[in-house]
């Protein structure tokens, strides 16, 4: 492969960290680390997308409050990547607030992703073994150019994970037997008040959920393209009653750990008040 330099980038005026290959990950805060196997974390996942003896670049700050800093400044999210990789980024005037949010954000998918390990029997994608490793180079303020779009999507991410966390712990969460029964309910009349909305854009998955409470707080959700016309006007629906003829279909979802109702296609709204 040749010497060290020929495949390291420093962007930093601290020591560069070199890694001929990653077959150890840190799972612990940049002040208490714990390491782990690779091996030992992910025995059942397939091999992860990123070349082990990829470039690693070295920042100054944490290259995910460099990315924030650079959205905050109006970089387009296509123009990222190219600003990360450019000698001008050193100069970056990163906010005390940047630095802290990419800190919390850095440290809620540590912890998803260590609960996940933990309590997970299934195969681990590819994206979240990246993400595991991407976490991990963080706390040396490193990343990989593979790393860097993922690094844009996350607080897009985090901004939806919170959402769904504080939705989990305000509503109740249907029972877990209609859920394992799964079926569709029959035509029936609820009245829901619109408690609130997520933005999901994603590769596989773009839309819009609306989330409502009936009487018993329980939630109904209602997904919607993220270019249908009315969404502009969802926000006046925030303080009425909407009476829907529909049916639904009870759902989980697993990494908030709530289950809802969620309306199928066809619905029909009978009442505004």
């Amino acid at each position: 492969m040749g010497d060290d330099e020929d495949y390291t980038i420093s962007i930093s005026d601290s020591p560069t960290i070199v890694f001929d290959n990653m077959n150890t990950i840190t799972l612990g805060s940049s002040d208490s680390v714990d390491t782990f196997s690779i091996d030992s974390i992910l025995k059942s996942a397939r091999p992860y997308k990123s070349d082990p003896s990829e470039t690693i670049i070295s920042y100054k700050v944490s290259p995910l409050a460099v990315v924030l800093q650079l959205l905050d400044n109006g970089v387009e999210t296509w123009q990222v990547v190219e600003r990360m990789l450019g000698q001008s980024v050193n100069e970056l005037n990163i906010s005390e607030a940047n630095t802290l949010l990419a800190d919390e954000i850095k440290e809620h998918y540590r912890a998803k992703i260590i609960n996940d390990t933990l309590s997970s029997k299934g195969r681990r994608s590819d994206y979240r073994s990246d993400l595991i490793m991407a976490l991990a180079l963080l706390d040396m303020y490193q990343t990989k150019r593979s790393f860097i779009p993922m690094l844009i999507k996350l607080p897009e991410f985090y901004k939806e994970d919170i959402k769904l966390e504080n939705i989990a712990a305000s509503y109740t969460s249907v029972p877990n037997v209609e859920v394992n029964d799964g079926k569709v309910s029959e035509l029936l009349d609820v009245e829901l008040k619109l408690v609130d909305q997520v933005r999901v854009n994603r590769r596989n998955l773009k839309g819009h959920s609306l989330y409502f409470a009936d009487s018993n707080n329980k939630l109904y959700v209602l997904n919607t393209d993220l270019k249908n016309s009315l969404l502009p006007f969802i926000s006046m629906l925030e303080s009425k009653t909407i009476k829907l003829r529909c049916r639904v279909k009870p759902v989980h979802q697993r990494f908030h750990e709530f289950n809802f109702y969620s309306i199928l296609d066809k619905y029909e709204v009978l009442e505004i008040t």
